[in-house]
């Protein structure tokens, strides 16, 4: 009973009184909230479930961040003439970058199928990669990688690095290194050659913020290729680092998928795998 209460309280709480994206209706000196000019109140709080304040005012109230609230104040600040809708909606597109691990089996085809890539990451309909972080295990190519990064990104705009990596293979402990020029955001990974959707980051925005989707993992669809997850997270889940069997004092592979893999019971959508979010299935 105890544990039950206190996960009560640890629970999230999120009103929607001072946004102005609330739609109202008057009743006599007070006013109900009905609705939302987003329309996110009918995922968010499909039962207008909220609670009066001491003025007779009713605001919904639910267990879900929206990151969609922004008070008037704010609205004063982009000025009159711009429309809150469209103003919202371009600030919360997600800030995504890209783990890239150079493949060099490729032998004299890398730097072509890198090439590949790049125009794949330049070419998103949406908004741009924030940063793009080379995984590379071979130091014959870092020259030339280098080269087509500065000549590819402003690094005002996409910020790109280089990591060298001394084994033979590039494997999922090797992201623990990219991540320290991760920012804050969704972080892609995916191999040289493989195609990069154009739509990727529309098809990120609509899951978050269009349907509403709870997401922390995107599942890859082979080895590597297609892993997404928020960043925060991984950081938080210490990612793939072992850990200490308490019994034999010996080090056990534990790895960020499989650490998230046991999140979802608390919501299905919460892990989804590339192919559903690819078809925008779940």
């Amino acid at each position: 009973m105890e544990d039950s209460e206190q996960q009560n309280n640890n629970q999230l709480e999120m009103r929607c009184k001072g946004c102005v994206f609330m739609t109202n209706i008057e009743q006599g000196s007070s006013t109900k909230q009905v609705g939302c000019r987003l329309g996110r109140s009918d995922i968010l709080c499909p039962e207008s479930t909220g609670d009066t304040d001491e003025d007779g005012n009713f605001s919904f109230v639910f267990e879900r961040f929206c990151n969609c609230y922004r008070p008037k104040a704010w609205a004063d600040l982009i000025g009159e003439n711009a429309i809150e809708e469209e103003e919202v909606l371009k600030e919360v597109v997600p800030r995504i970058g890209l783990f890239l691990i150079f493949d060099k089996s490729f032998k004299k085809e890398g730097i072509p199928k890198f090439l590949e890539t790049i125009r794949d990451v330049k070419s998103q309909t949406l908004s741009k990669f924030r940063y793009v972080v080379v995984i590379n295990p071979d130091v014959a190519y870092n020259e030339e990688i280098q080269s087509v990064l500065a000549d590819s990104f402003d690094f005002q705009e996409t910020e790109y690095h280089l990591i060298q990596v001394l084994s033979e293979d590039v494997e999922l402990h090797h992201l623990d290194d990219a991540l320290s020029f991760a920012k804050n955001g969704w972080v892609l990974v995916t191999t040289i050659g493989q195609k990069i959707p154009h739509d990727f980051i529309e098809k990120m925005n609509n899951r978050i913020n269009r349907d509403l989707l709870r997401t922390a993992i995107i599942k890859p669809y082979d080895g590597l290729n297609g892993l997404v997850f928020q960043s925060s997270l991984y950081k938080y889940l210490d990612g793939n680092r072992k850990v200490i069997n308490s019994k034999t004092g010996e080090e056990m592979p534990f790895s960020f998928v499989d650490r998230v893999e046991g999140m979802k019971q608390s919501d299905p959508n919460i892990v989804c795998t590339w192919e559903d979010f690819i078809d925008g299935t779940s």
